[in-house]
């Protein structure tokens, strides 16, 4: 019996320091050096902790964000996995992450530049902002997580479960793009390099003009102007929604018929005024000589 629960405790105090271990940062840093360890960053004293990681560093282990901590990677490199927890936020401009970078809890992951040498994950409630960068395999939206696309690439492929909602307006997916068990995917603009895929109650709405969906395969123009010519498959109730959305010259030709209007009302009003002048003018005038 004593054996169990030494054993117990022995599993207890090596499944906690496997989840701390590491060098813990709790105050604003900057690495711009070579660190051979793991990184924690949590909060201190004075909240949230900032770290920055700028060149030439180089990070061989993992690096883990929690509590309302904010580590922005600038440049250099992390070694393992990039992770966010807690209400944390991962800024990430620059540098590489060596295998996966991965959102839980209520974290925030903002993209805009550098490299994943793999997969790119947002679990629970997470939200992702991807702009730019480069992704070397897939990403993965899962639970009631939130993924906004705006630009990047995805080299390969793009997959939405659970109540998850992906928002494509930009970017390159390289590989398929798959919805699955009831998640949603909004695109408006981007660039798809592979089938499309709908199944288990999950639903792709697609916004654009001149949209068909016949047999399996999709064309028309996205609202961004990219054009589309896809096989779009439905499994088990999933589905496309198409929404016909105006096309820029067409929003132009209206904005234009608007300010020639007004111009027109303008012009009007003027030459009403004017008339009117002229008549007071003249009445003057004819009591001036009478």
């Amino acid at each position: 019996m004593k054996r169990s629960i030494l054993s117990i405790a022995v599993a207890c105090m090596l499944i906690a320091w496997k989840t701390v271990s590491g060098e813990i940062i709790n105050s604003d840093t900057t690495i711009d050096y070579l660190l051979e360890d793991n990184v924690n960053v949590v909060d201190g004293i004075a909240t949230p902790t900032v770290v920055d990681i700028i060149e030439p560093a180089e990070i061989t282990g993992y690096l883990r964000a929690r509590d309302t901590s904010t580590v922005n990677l600038l440049g250099g490199s992390i070694g393992i996995d990039l992770e966010s927890g807690g209400f944390s936020t991962l800024n990430i401009s620059g540098g590489s992450v060596g295998r996966h970078v991965e959102a839980s809890a209520s974290s925030t992951v903002n993209m805009s530049g550098g490299s994943i040498g793999q997969r790119l994950r947002s679990l629970e409630s997470t939200v992702i902002n991807l702009s730019g960068g480069s992704i070397g395999t897939h990403l993965f939206a899962y639970a009631n997580s939130v993924v906004n696309m705006s630009g990047g690439t995805v080299n390969m492929l793009m997959h939405s479960l659970g109540q998850s909602t992906v928002n494509i307006s930009g970017g390159t997916v390289k590989g398929e793009l798959t919805a699955w068990q009831s998640s949603t995917v909004n695109v408006s603009g981007g660039r798809f390099e592979d089938r499309l895929f709908a199944s288990n109650s999950a639903t792709v709405n697609i916004f654009g003009h001149d949209l068909q969906l016949s047999g399996g395969h999709l064309t028309g123009t996205l609202a961004d102007g990219t054009p589309l010519d896809h096989v779009a498959i439905t499994y088990y109730d999933g589905q496309f929604l198409l929404h016909e959305v105006p096309e820029p010259p067409a929003l132009i030709s209206l904005a234009t018929a608007g300010i020639s209007g007004l111009l027109v009302c303008l012009r009007r009003r003027w030459s009403s005024r004017c008339q009117a002048l002229r008549k007071g003018n003249r009445g003057s005038m004819d009591r001036a000589n009478s």
